[in-house]
């Protein structure tokens, strides 16, 4: 259990891992993501991971995070998402999504496609810990393309 004053009901929980989708998905003409929307939904310590890739990524922290996701800035346009599973857990404060993703890939506009599994953690109306599992193998060729380095901080 977290302790918190405010938890979230199995709503509350969905309603924050549907926002951060939408959040996440959102780009404007140029490619770029609204950074402040992303991170008024992060606590000051969140705890960012993704761990099964080649090079594990693990950032803590909002100013980490603001780092990456600035650094993917342009990279992207036509982000596409289908939620295949959606759950709760109240007593944990969790949410626990899967779903696939598709993407073009800039300036080439080249096709990036993956399947995810994120675990989000709440607290209050924010998300405090992020795990996201995801096929290593897509990701490892997004990130030669990208030329990105591993994201531990």
């Amino acid at each position: 259990m977290v302790d918190d004053q405010k938890l979230l009901d199995r709503e509350g929980l969905l309603e924050l891992a549907r926002r951060w989708l939408i959040v996440l998905g959102e780009l404007d003409a140029d490619g770029n993501r609204n950074i402040e929307a992303l991170m008024a939904m992060l606590c000051d310590e969140i705890d960012y991971q993704i761990p099964f890739l080649e090079q594990p990524f693990h950032l803590v922290g909002s100013a980490a995070v603001r780092t990456f996701m600035e650094s993917m800035q342009g990279l992207f346009s036509d982000i596409r998402y289908e939620v295949e599973t959606l759950y709760a857990d109240v007593a944990a404060q969790t949410a626990v999504f899967e779903m696939t993703s598709s993407r073009l890939i800039l300036p080439d506009r080249l096709v990036y496609a993956n399947r995810y599994v994120f675990r989000l953690t709440a607290r209050g109306n924010q998300v405090c810990a992020i795990r996201e599992y995801v096929n290593p193998l897509p990701a490892q060729e997004l990130s030669r393309r990208l030329k990105l380095g591993s994201g531990n901080t």
